[in-house]
């Protein structure tokens, strides 16, 4: 379109719809046969001949679960517009839009956020990027968060910020711009212009040398994969990696010793199958943080992580992994999780019981292992997996169509909730107890050290109370 600018990564499953809805509804016959194309065609309609406003037509396209919809609005939206509704997953989208004499940067992802997509803004510019790498290599001090899952980011020239992608008290507490440590030695590896292989190769060479301490500076190029060919060569526990910048995605994968510090955020996949060793970073990690972790400590202070954080993590014998989250984390928060410990400590809102420090589906398909979320006891609803809201709701009219009384429709709604086919979670709110007390005192003490956070925070996390989520 003219008016409609479109980038788009993933696909959509619905595309066959929209291209059916756009010939029969509007006659349009004339494709070149891209999904990008499809979402640009429905945008233009919803805001040209529907008359909606830029939200209200995002809205539509993206169309939310009713479950998660209490806006009565928004639910006659979605239902009203369910035609256009684009239907991954995946997918992210940007869009540029020339509107009633006003240009809108438009980003939106899927409910179930299979494809990154991240935000930026300083004082004169609003960014957006499906990696981080790419926003610090034009605006290095730029304050960076991410769209939450079903999100939306919506910036126009006239209006400024119109949807920040979560709200905006999630971006205000854990998503402030933050200023790292520079290392300024010559000694440092400058990463500048070098490439994954070229890093990596310099990395293991210097290791095998015998240096013990490895800097790498600059490191604003997006390069992935860092670190993971240490394990094969046998590099081991004594090397301490340390990065100032933005570390592509899967740095420290397969690792088995190494200390990896990240003076700065990292991307997707960090630590993926992690043996042993410790990854702290100071800023914020992605999503998929902790894939099938497996021993070892991950330390996050900035410390916001996305999706699927601590997915697939186990433990075997003594070998008990540690992931501790400073701040907050999005959906699926140990999904699959088998063993070890996760904690989520939400530090910057220490004095506030009302925020909440998690997303949808907390430990889902969850066998082993525990999940401690300070702060106020997390809704119920937020934890493991439901039924579909589409079943209840045919089971509920079908007691009504039944007749049942309600303590009858309860008692069979208690039996469907308990079913094999539900998988449960153990949820408790309580304060740690002794033994909890005695075990995770040390790595929080290591974590508040690490960070120079100071000792009466320590004493704060252990006299909280938690969500302990275990499996059942």
């Amino acid at each position: 379109m003219s008016d409609i600018a479109v980038v788009h990564n993933g696909e959509l499953s619905s595309y066959g719809n929209h291209v059916n809805a756009l010939l029969y509804k509007y006659g349009l016959n004339s494709f070149v046969g891209t999904d990008s194309e499809a979402a640009a065609y429905l945008m233009h309609y919803l805001l040209h001949l529907h008359g909606l406003d830029i939200e209200s037509a995002v809205k539509a396209l993206i169309g939310e679960s009713p479950k998660y919809v209490h806006d009565s609005k928004a639910l006659s939206l979605i239902r009203q517009f369910r035609w256009a509704m684009l239907d991954g997953p995946p997918f992210a989208i940007l869009m540029g839009i020339y509107h009633n004499d006003d240009v809108y940067l438009v980003a939106m992802v899927d409910r179930f956020k299979l494809r990154p997509m991240v935000i930026g803004m300083d004082d004169e510019h609003y960014y957006v990027a499906s990696e981080e790498a790419a926003i610090r290599a034009v605006a290095p001090e730029a304050q960076v968060w991410t769209l939450e899952p079903g999100g939306y980011f919506i910036a126009s020239l006239k209006h400024g910020v119109i949807s920040w992608g979560r709200s905006r008290e999630e971006v205000d507490i854990f998503f402030t711009r933050r200023f790292f440590p520079t290392y300024v030695g010559k000694d440092a590896i400058n990463a500048e212009g070098l490439n994954y292989r070229e890093l990596n190769e310099e990395i293991l060479r210097r290791a095998l040398s015998g240096e013990r301490v490895i800097r790498i500076i600059n490191v604003r190029g997006g390069q992935r994969f860092i670190g993971v060919n240490l394990p094969r060569h046998n590099i081991r526990g004594g090397v301490r990696v340390e990065i100032y910048g933005t570390p592509g995605n899967s740095l420290a994968n397969l690792n088995n010793g190494v200390e990896f510090v990240v003076y700065g955020n990292a991307q997707d996949d960090v630590a993926d199958t992690m043996h042993g060793g410790r990854v702290v970073i100071h800023g914020d990690a992605r999503d998929v943080l902790g894939q099938a972790l497996q021993g070892g400590e991950v330390l996050i202070r900035g410390g916001n992580a996305g999706n699927r954080t601590g997915i697939q993590m186990r433990e075997y014998r003594d070998r008990r992994p540690y992931l501790i989250i400073g701040g907050r984390v999005d959906d699926y928060l140990g999904e699959y999780m088998a063993g070890g410990v996760i904690m989520v400590l939400g530090i910057d809102a220490l004095n506030r019981c009302n925020v909440q420090l998690v997303g949808k589906h907390v430990g889902s398909g969850m066998v082993g292992g525990r999940i401690y979320i300070r702060g106020g006891k997390v809704p119920e609803n937020k934890i493991g997996l439901t039924i579909p809201y589409s079943e209840l709701k045919e089971f509920l009219d079908a007691s009504n169509d039944e007749g049942l009384r309600q303590d009858e429709t309860n008692k069979l709604l208690n039996v469907l909730m308990r079913s094999e086919h539900v998988r449960r979670n153990r949820i408790e709110y309580r304060d740690l107890n002794s033994d909890e007390i005695k075990e995770l005192e040390p790595i929080l003490r290591r974590f508040t050290q690490e960070f120079n956070l100071g000792e009466s925070i320590v004493d704060a996390l252990l006299g909280s109370r938690y969500t302990v989520v275990t499996a059942e």
